[in-house]
């Protein structure tokens, strides 16, 4: 047995079996990049794997099958659509010990996998199981005409029943979930006994479809008689008093329609398609289609409203029952409950910026419980096509409403809370942009006559209250950030997330385990899983290890028979239920080094320190980067060194110092870096080796330079300082126009960060490197 890492594919619908070939044509830019990461990292290797559930939209990694198979990617062609075309070539089967994030990228799934170990069968059992299986194959092709003899070409000659099921399993067609049964079965002997099962009743199946198939060609030329004696046959039973499917159905859709608040065109669209229906004959394929769309219609909840909740104070007591903090947001929804009697005003389109784990999701959920409104979440990561969102057109087999349509029909109401999740990674291709949708959909003005390509009437959604999410504000095309009431959700500070966890997590980790007794943690206790656990701007990670310490708890009690007693848990519990600790704050090289720095920058997954370093070799070119830069990003080094170049003789630096090649490296490599906020701490790290002197490891700066050496004000400076609390260091420079950001620091923050506020980079010179030109601006410090 032997572990490995590989990148994993999903594919829904599409069952790959080992000795098989697959041949995919990929539209996502994601499975692209998972395409190039198996080139250049894993030899063209990836796991695929078939979800259990080919509904969800993103499968949970808990609920992933615990049986993979290894494929090779054989091929690989980009089309001039701008699809790639790939063919898989499955190997072997192989057990996943683990699902993760690929480089804590949400996006990829990275799998751990080890083979399975051989094992020795009851050799006489498995040459009948061979025989049988051949057998029972043999008879299946002569009946099944849509499988040809090329599937005995292909196993002939083989004796190996593992070899032998797994090639049979390419060739038939089974449905996904019986391929799924046998794919994940790494015992050949059970395989094979499942595959014959499954032959048989297909055989039983393809019999009774021939002699259904012979009896309609012998009644083919009774079926005009046939046909003329069901109408008299409907003429008879209307004069009994008896009445068909078809007319309890029509009976039916009146009924509805005469009962409910529908608006006038949409009767009118009733009425007419009733009548379609019913001149439609019962053997038409038509009549499924029109029937279809008449129930879409009346699933759509027309006139039914849910009463808002009012009261002001019940409102703000339910949002701060489940969660902490995020004073704006909830001021933000005070404010819309207190002006909601006015009639001119419109629902609020609120637009929640954050990293993840900061509460957006389950923030937006609450806000629709406390106005007691229903909540429909849609899922907009990586959907690439308009239609998802409007519908596809009746003329389209299979076609049906658009995402809008159908959380209107699943909430039940015509004014639920829609949350449009992750708007920040929607994409645009050949099939069209979904922000143009968006904008239709999100307008006041426009909404209240939103049309669905697929139910082709007007529906108003102006009742309805809009939430969005996403990571990364920047990502949100400026059209739609002008229609958002944007609020930014920043990181939590350690103390909030000990406050978080007293008050919300652990209480409904205790509830969600069903354990009844009291177990406290301390608030060191918390504050290891933080630091030394964790490492996120949220609570997500956090809320996990809470639940497993309390189902470690539960284990350990059940298997030792101890009854269960109110429990504090210390940081030495939490070392002893979790194991050995994931981070530390010394982790990055605490030192002062010469040519080292510490930098800052802001994520959309939170603050983030970068780790900067300079060294100098002989060489043509003046200088050289690395670690997956951004060309705004190398632009900065390029001003930085201008700078320092143009300001030599103030730094006393001598001419030969520029003669070798300067390497500036950014440790970390395989994590794109990109922006204009690093150019002070990277010309820092230039003079650092320039003039051989240290930098001390605490000390940080952030903001863009010129080539005047003046330093421009950045953004994300409270998310960069809960960064740099977390690394240790305690003295940033910034730009004096970014006082204003720092004075809405929390004072938590400013208590372990002295903040030095400078128009140019002279003063952080004269203040690290003791230089002695005064003739600049003097620094200024928050004390």
């Amino acid at each position: 047995m032997s572990k490995s890492n590989l990148p994993v594919i999903l594919l829904k619908n599409l069952v790959l079996f080992p000795l098989g070939d697959a041949r995919i044509e990929l539209n996502n830019n994601i499975t692209k990049k998972i395409m190039d990461i198996s080139r250049d990292y894993f030899d063209n290797k990836v796991l695929i794997v078939t979800p259990l559930n080919d509904l969800e939209e993103v499968p949970d990694t808990n609920d992933l099958p615990k049986v993979g198979v290894v494929a090779n990617i054989v091929s690989r062609i980009d089309l001039p659509n701008g699809n790639t075309r790939i063919v898989l070539n499955g190997l072997n089967r192989v057990r996943v010990l683990k699902y993760m994030y690929y480089l804590n990228n949400k996006d990829i799934l990275e799998s751990e996998v080890i083979t399975f170990p051989e094992v020795q069968y009851n050799e006489i059992e498995e040459t009948a199981l061979l025989r049988k299986l051949l057998e029972t194959l043999e008879t299946y092709i002569s009946v099944n005409p849509f499988l040809s003899n090329a599937v005995l070409n292909k196993i002939k000659g083989i004796n190996d029943l593992d070899k032998l099921t797994d090639i049979v399993c390419n060739f038939v067609n089974f449905s996904t979930p019986k391929k799924l049964k046998l794919v994940v079965e790494p015992n050949r002997i059970n395989r094979a006994k499942r595959l014959i099962t499954e032959l048989n009743i297909e055989l039983a199946i393809l019999n009774l479809e021939n002699k259904i198939e012979n009896d309609l060609k012998a009644d083919l030329d009774e079926m005009q008689k046939e046909m003329l004696l069901k109408e008299k046959i409907k003429i008879i039973k209307k004069e009994l008093g008896e009445v068909d499917n078809k007319s309890l159905y029509i009976d039916k859709v009146n009924r509805v329609i005469n009962n409910r608040h529908i608006p006038i065109g949409i009767k009118e669209r009733l009425k007419n398609e009733i009548y379609k229906y019913e001149s439609t004959l019962e053997t038409s394929p038509e009549l499924a289609v029109i029937k279809s769309y008449i129930d879409y219609l009346l699933s759509i909840p027309f006139g039914k409203i849910t009463k808002d909740e009012t009261d002001l104070n019940k409102v703000s007591e339910s949002l701060n029952k489940t969660h902490y903090g995020l004073d704006e947001v909830k001021t933000r929804i005070l404010e819309y409950v207190a002006v909601e009697t006015n009639k001119e005003s419109n629902n609020p389109i609120i637009c929640l910026v954050g990293p993840p784990g900061v509460g957006k999701t389950t923030l937006a959920e609450s806000i629709a419980n406390s106005l007691n409104k229903k909540f429909v979440k849609i899922s907009l990561g990586g959907l690439n096509d308009p239609a998802e969102l409007l519908g596809h057109r009746k003329t389209y087999i299979g076609s049906a409403p658009g995402k809008i349509i159908t959380s209107l029909i699943k909430s039940n109401v015509m004014n639920p809370v829609i949350l449009l999740d992750e708007i920040d990674k929607m994409s645009k291709d050949y099939k069209g942009d979904p922000v143009n949708a968006l904008l239709d959909i999100l307008d006041s003005k426009q909404n209240k006559d939103f049309v669905d390509n697929y139910i082709e009437e007007k529906i108003d959604l102006s009742n309805v209250t809009w939430i969005l999410t996403a990571n990364d504000k920047s990502s949100i095309p400026m059209v739609l950030q002008d229609r958002l009431d944007i609020i930014e959700l920043n990181s939590y500070l350690d103390y909030e997330k000990i406050s978080i966890a007293k008050d919300y997590l652990i209480s409904n980790s205790l509830k969600k385990n069903g354990v009844t007794i009291n177990i406290t943690f301390t608030n060191k206790a918390i504050l290891k899983l933080t630091q030394d656990y964790t490492k996120e701007s949220g609570v997500r990670e956090l809320d996990r290890l809470i639940n497993r310490i309390i189902r470690k708890v539960v284990t350990e009690h059940k298997l030792k028979n101890i009854e269960l007693t109110d429990l504090v848990i210390t940081p030495s519990l939490v070392r002893e239920y979790i194991g050995v600790e994931k981070y530390s704050n010394n982790m990055k090289l605490g030192t002062s080094t010469i040519g080292y720095v510490k930098g800052l920058a802001y994520t959309p997954y939170g603050g983030e320190t970068l780790e900067i370093e300079v060294t100098g070799y002989a060489g043509k070119e003046s200088f050289f980067t690395s670690g997956h830069l951004g060309e705004t990003l190398k632009e900065s080094i390029m001003v930085s060194l201008g700078y320092i170049k143009s300001n030599k003789d103030l730094f006393k630096i001598n001419d030969e110092m520029f003669n070798s090649t300067l390497h500036i490296n950014f440790r970390e490599g395989g994590i794109p870096k990109e922006g204009p906020s690093a150019g002070a701490i990277i010309t820092t790290a230039l003079l650092s080796y320039l003039l051989k002197k240290e930098v001390p490891s605490t000390i940080s700066a952030s903001g863009e330079i010129t080539l005047l050496g003046d330093i421009l004000p950045v953004g994300g400076i409270r998310e960069k300082s809960v960064a740099a609390i977390k690394d240790g260091i305690t003295k940033v420079y910034v730009s004096v126009l970014n006082k204003r950001d720092v004075e809405y620091l929390d004072k938590e923050i400013k208590d372990k960060i002295k903040f030095v506020f400078v128009k140019n980079y002279m003063e952080i010179y004269n203040d690290i490197f003791g230089g002695d030109n005064n003739g600049r601006n003097r620094k200024n410090e928050n004390d």
